[in-house]
This record gives structure tokens, C-alpha cells and sequence, in this order.
């Protein structure tokens, strides 16, 4: 059965300079297909005006048509007063919606701060694009804002931990790195088939 049309809304970093991180809120189109692509770390936004240069360019506007950043609202605690802020949903990765052919792989592999794709496929080894449902399941959930309490907690890293709230619920990741003094961990989830890192707060995970 074919997978229907999907238009949810995203909120995304908005296509003004590098240091603008207004919130914009998209429509999931249905042209091209969406890949994951490695970044640096902390180089996502960098990477992505510099890929939309190449795209201009190099004119190939009619075949990488979108590059997003996915961010989420997430409250966090600073001081004892909860502010809610942006935070990228998948730091280290863009997701950019394109006809995958020769010349656009080279553009975006090949933009500086970029690192590859993700998921590559073993036989063909050419990137695997996500699924409309997959994709779908990463853009309506990244305006989920997970609600919060203060807790007091510690986790070994190497340890186990379930997802409880917020886009990734019921995930399964390994603990990679505590942050206590944030309220936060880094951990590693297996996503659509990929190891991905992200930092939550301790209060969205427990023990499984």
C-alpha cells in the first residue's frame, strides 16, 4: 500500500544568517526524498548555509530542495527557574530533502563542515533515504516539548537507560557522558538504524 502524503509541521532554523535562530515553522513536502547527513559537532548551522550557498551556486535549486536543522522547545531548569528554550533535536545531523543523483551527492558530501550521510545502504553503498513514515515521525515530533521537574539523579556511563518522554519515548540508548551540573546526560539511541547521540535531562529517562 502506498505511504500517503504527509505535511506535518516542523520547527526549523530559519534560512537568515548563520547566528539567526528564530523558529520557523515549515510544511513537510512531498517532492525529493529526506536524507540524514552527518555534520561536525556544533558545526549544524554552519553546515547548512554553507550547503544552501553551494545549492545556489552550483543551480541546483530544482533538486536539493530543503535543509533543516529539526529543533525542539524543551524546558530546562536554570538557577530553580524553568525556562523553556530551543534545543536541536538531532545535534550532529542535518536532514536535507533532494533528488539524490551524481552532482547533488558531490555538492552536499563535499560542503565543508558535512562528513557524509547516514545510512548508507551495504549493497549498493549509496545513503539510504528515510521513509515517509520515518521522516513524518522526526518532523511532527520535534514541536513535542517534553514537561520537566527538577530531579536529583546519577548514571554510569556505559549504562542502560529507557527514553520517557519527548520525541525519542520508549528508546532504548547507552549513557555516554553525565553532565550533572546541567541536569543532563549524553546518550546514544539506535534510530531508524543509526546510532545517534543526544543529551536529555535526567528527568526524561529512567532505569529500563
Amino acid at each position: 500500500m502506498p505511504e500517503p502524503a504527509l505535511h506535518p509541521t516542523v520547527t526549523a532554523m530559519s534560512d537568515n544568517a548563520e547566528n539567526d535562530e528564530t523558529p520557523t515553522p515549515v510544511r513537510l513536502p512531498v517532492r525529493g526524498k529526506w536524507y540524514v547527513v552527518n555534520t561536525l559537532s556544533g558545526h549544524e548551522q554552519k553546515a547548512r548555509t554553507g550547503l544552501q550557498a553551494r545549492v545556489t551556486s552550483l543551480g541546483l535549486e530544482d533538486r536539493i530542495h530543503e535543509v533543516l536543522i529539526p529543533m525542539q522547545q524543551v524546558t530546562e531548569f536554570k538557577k530553580g527557574r524553568k525556562e523553556t528554550v530551543e534545543r536541536k533535536l538531532y545535534p550532529g545531523y542535518l536532514l536535507v530533502r533532494c533528488d539524490l543523483d551524481d552532482e547533488t551527492w558531490l555538492a552536499i558530501r563535499h560542503t565543508p563542515g558535512i562528513s557524509g550521510f547516514a545510512g548508507q545502504n551495504q549493497r549498493s553503498q549509496q545513503p539510504t533515504p528515510l521513509s515517509a513514515r520515518e521522516a513524518a515521525q522526526i518532523m511532527g515530533k520535534a514541536d513535542e516539548a517534553p514537561k520537566l521537574t527538577p530531579r536529583n539523579e546519577t548514571y554510569a556511563s556505559g549504562e542502560t537507560v529507557r527514553v520517557t518522554n519527548g520525541p525519542f519515548s520508549d528508546f532504548l540508548g547507552v549513557v555516554t557522558e553525565t553532565l550533572p551540573e546541567q541536569n543532563r546526560l549524553k546518550i546514544v539511541l539506535d534510530i531508524f538504524g543509526r546510532e545517534t547521540p543526544v543529551e536529555l535531562d535526567f528527568d526524561q529517562v529512567r532505569r529500563p
